[in-house]
């Protein structure tokens, strides 16, 4: 089994996750990039954790103990089980679950709440920046368990499933009713309908979405601009000019961010390539130096290289980017490289007794890297300048839900996470 950045829904003990003691790095030039939106890319992956917390609200309003989690994570299943369902479990990015959930068929929410029912990285956990920054719950931390709907969240359920009346009950009184065990068949058509990832939000929602996106709190204004840049049909593809809707000084960070993520790919395809080497030799650890000297390993470091000075070349001031800079300075260390970088991993190769040996999550499969040449084919839609925080792309999918233009579109869409 390969995978990515982040794992499949089915994992042995040790996830493939390489954040090489960066995420804080991450997550701030994801943020100024495209501020609040987390890893959101359409509007149900929102309206479900908001509609979680409502049940969950409702039901500890009756003295029974339930968690936000516990029933965002049971509705979210529900949801895509329902959509997997009447989609006769064709694949599809905006569903979650698909092995999980093939051979259930009407869960109870005793069994829905467990968290082995259903995938370990919920959509939900994509969802709890944007529920804050975009006005939609009350409260001044990211804790999901802990966050209550604001009044703009509840006119978004209201306006969001009001049309749909499961068995002649509102959605939510429906869920409740499910929670508490006195409704046992929780998928009905018009459940599906209304929290399907694949239907749809009425108009008046995904109205109540735009307006929260583009005007409310801090970082409105460059989500804004970023909206109607990714919302046009004008090319996309370099650097130069910058569009018109970004600011100098929103495009310039957008640049700065792009050289700091293309560095990061460039570190974890090095560190790919010296997997591979010891794959090759029977997992047989080898010395820096030894895995340095194969033609593959030498391209990709002085490939590193290259991307670490173009981003210290710009000298940002920024207080976060110094942690940036330090890895940049490290990469730029050739003859150490791999050793700093098999140092920070420490998770699929680690480094012990001067040599760089098998980690709890290796691949000993011998996989080959993937190309770095520009061989590999183009993803169909859209195309950026390289190396732009994945958060515009996901923008760029939200604007097409916004315009009702997502379902035809759809197949451009990597099933990739932030």
């Amino acid at each position: 089994m390969h995978w990515g950045f982040l794992g499949p829904e089915v994992l042995p003990h040790e996830r493939r996750v390489r954040t090489l003691g960066l995420g804080a790095v991450v997550r701030n030039f994801n943020e100024i990039a495209v501020p609040g939106m987390g890893g959101v890319w359409f509007g149900k992956q929102l309206l479900l954790p908001l509609l979680g917390i409502s049940v969950a609200q409702a039901v500890r309003a009756e003295g029974k103990h339930v968690s936000n989690i516990e029933v965002a994570n049971a509705i979210e299943a529900v949801a895509c089980l329902s959509a997997y369902k009447m989609a006769n479990w064709r694949s599809d990015p905006r569903l979650r679950g698909g092995q999980k959930l093939r051979n259930v068929s009407e869960p109870v929410f005793a069994q829905a709440r467990k968290r082995s029912f259903y995938v370990s990285q919920p959509m939900r956990m994509s969802a709890v920046e944007p529920l804050l920054a975009l006005g939609f719950v009350d409260g001044d931390t990211e804790r999901f368990n802990a966050m209550r709907l604001s009044r703009t969240g509840s006119d978004f359920l209201e306006c969001a499933l009001s049309h749909c009346r499961p068995n002649g009950r509102s959605v939510a009184t429906h869920l409740l009713r499910w929670v508490r065990g006195d409704e046992s068949k929780v998928v009905t058509g018009a459940l599906t309908e209304a929290i399907s990832p694949l239907t749809p939000m009425p108009a008046m929602a995904t109205s109540i979405l735009r307006e929260q996106i583009e005007v409310h709190g801090p970082g409105s204004g460059r989500r804004k601009a970023a909206l109607r840049w990714v919302g046009n049909d004008k090319a996309k593809t370099d650097w130069s000019p910058r569009p018109t809707e970004i600011s100098e000084d929103h495009w310039r960070d957008l640049r700065i961010g792009a050289k700091f993520f293309l560095t990061r790919d460039a570190s974890l395809d090095l560190l790919d390539a010296v997997e591979h080497e010891i794959a090759l030799a029977g997992g047989r650890g080898l010395k820096p130096i030894e895995a340095s000297l194969t033609p593959r390993v030498t391209e990709l470091r002085d490939r590193l290289r290259d991307r670490a000075n173009a981003f210290l070349e710009e000298g940002l001031e920024a207080a976060f980017v110094q942690d940036a800079k330090n890895f940049c300075l490290e990469c730029m260390d050739v003859d150490n490289a791999v050793t700093t970088l098999t140092k920070r991993d420490g998770r699929v190769l680690r480094y012990r007794d001067d040599m760089v040996v098998p980690g709890a999550a290796f691949d000993y499969s011998a996989r080959v890297p993937e190309p770095t040449d520009g061989s590999e084919p183009a993803p169909p839609e859209p195309q950026w300048p390289p190396g732009i925080s994945r958060r515009v792309d996901n923008l760029f999918w939200m604007s097409l839900d916004l315009r009702s233009e997502l379902d035809k579109r759809i197949g451009g869409k990597s099933n990739e996470e932030e």
